[in-house]
């Protein structure tokens, strides 16, 4: 039998999904934006505003327009613009046109404001404009490191995300690791409080320890943006800084880059710290090496090689007798190779005792990290006995996006120190990281 109620309680349950579906939706479509706004009125000599005047945005770069007219009041505004250079034009009949540059970065609101001189319309003012400008349209607080001076400032770890430094209110944190990840507290904010974004899409770590993803070749980027104080509600969840990273995007011209940073040991200076430790092993050195001429040779600075080559490349999807991408779309990728090899001396302290070794010897059959140990122990006894065989370290490979990482230690013969109360192990190491990434930016036609 049909039952009523039955009817009515599925009824309300199919809109309580709906209107979760809607909310979902909605939020989804409040995510936090790469982009920024141009916005500026129109009035004529006399200060009145000129209504229904036609104004376009051009991107000399990509050959985009994009147009809008006045309202009543004289005001214009673009939403969503790209961060890049423009050209705002205005034009209106009896006034001449006018043009004047326009560059956006991340969640920028940029003032253009136009006062039109009577004239033909086949007249063109152009207006230039300083490169050190007053902020009137927005209160956020922050800068805006460009690809020019990612080019030209020293970045020691190729991590760009370390420029947030150069802002009033941020200090480097007394946090190691993945709690400060080398960028340090906004205002007093912690370290571990900041919010990261890569063109808009979050790229916070799930354990909320910083970065995610950490972009080390910096030709692939157009801009890296900080906003450490009054940013729009857009952005939200930090209370720290909002870093931002934007990619680059390709032109209607084809341009790439081809760099490669090489670092060793050789140009780094010595800490105290490093020189004393190396006078105490010089000593020990000395004594060891009458008995053991197989003894390792102390070293002031561990011997490393690190070698970054890098390559990006640019510009119009074209696909012959297909599709002519050229003003509408276009492809950007690059690469990044890292390859580091290292040597290292370790020592491990408290040798166990001829009893200790008794004991552990009862439990090598069954545990071989203990069979293992013994074997080292053997081996550093015995400085004639034959090198171990290649021993990997725990080795991961991770296949993303980016990157691709491949880690291996060798370790060679051990060898007792003169008081036999601890090993020396040398080392090598090597890390191998490939990150590869491309995008394809998809604009829509021009359109006024």
């Amino acid at each position: 039998m049909f039952d009523p109620s039955n009817f009515r309680v599925a009824k309300a349950v199919r809109r309580g999904l709906l209107v979760l579906a809607c909310v979902a939706a909605v939020t989804a479509g409040h995510a936090q934006s790469a982009r920024g706004v141009i916005t500026g009125t129109v009035q004529d000599p006399s200060g009145a505003t000129v209504p229904n005047a036609n104004v376009t945005l051009r991107s000399p770069s990509q050959g985009t327009t994009t147009g809008v007219h006045t309202n009543s009041a004289g005001i214009y505004r673009f939403e969503g613009v790209n961060p890049g250079d423009y050209v705002v034009t205005v034009a209106a009949p009896g006034f001449s046109k006018s043009e004047v540059p326009a560059t956006v970065h991340v969640g920028d609101t940029v003032g253009r404001d136009f006062k039109m001189a009577v004239g033909a319309a086949s007249d063109t003012v152009e207006v230039s404009t300083s490169n050190l400008e007053l902020q009137t349209e927005d209160a956020v607080r922050g800068s805006t490191i460009t690809s020019k001076e990612l080019a030209e400032l020293p970045l020691a770890s190729l991590n760009s995300l370390n420029l947030i430094t150069t802002n009033p209110g941020v200090v480097r944190s007394n946090q190691g690791g993945s709690l400060d990840s080398g960028i340090g507290g906004v205002n007093g904010a912690r370290a571990r409080s900041n919010n990261f974004l890569i063109d808009g899409l979050n790229n916070n770590d799930i354990s909320v320890a910083g970065p995610q993803a950490t972009i080390t070749n910096n030709d692939e980027l157009s801009e890296v943006n900080f906003q450490t104080s009054n940013f729009s509600p857009e952005f939200g969840r930090a209370g720290g800084a909002v870093v931002s990273q934007i990619t680059k995007s390709g032109t209607n011209k084809w341009h790439g880059t081809i760099a490669t940073e090489y670092r060793s040991q050789y140009f780094n200076a010595s800490t105290q710290t490093q020189r004393n430790a190396y006078t105490s092993a010089l000593a020990t050195y000395n004594t060891a090496v009458l008995t053991n001429p197989n003894y390792p040779v102390p070293m002031l600075k561990n011997k490393f090689h690190d070698i970054y080559p890098a390559i990006t490349i640019g510009g119009p999807l074209v696909i012959p007798h297909l599709y002519d991408g050229h003003d509408r779309t276009f492809i950007f990728g690059g690469g990044q190779l890292d390859r580091y090899v290292a040597n290292s001396l370790a020592t491990f302290s408290n040798v166990p005792t001829d009893a200790g070794i008794a004991t552990l010897q009862t439990l090598a059959s069954s545990c071989p990290n203990v069979a293992f140990y013994l074997n080292l122990l053997q081996q550093a006894g015995n400085p004639a006995a034959p090198r171990p065989a290649w021993v990997p370290a725990p080795s991961t490979f991770r296949l993303r996006l980016r990157p691709l990482r491949r880690r291996a230690t060798v370790l060679h013969a051990p060898v007792r120190s003169p008081t036999a109360s601890s090993i020396v192990m040398p080392a090598t190491s090597t890390r191998m990281t490939i990150s590869l990434s491309a995008w394809i930016t998809r604009l829509p036609a021009s359109r006024t």
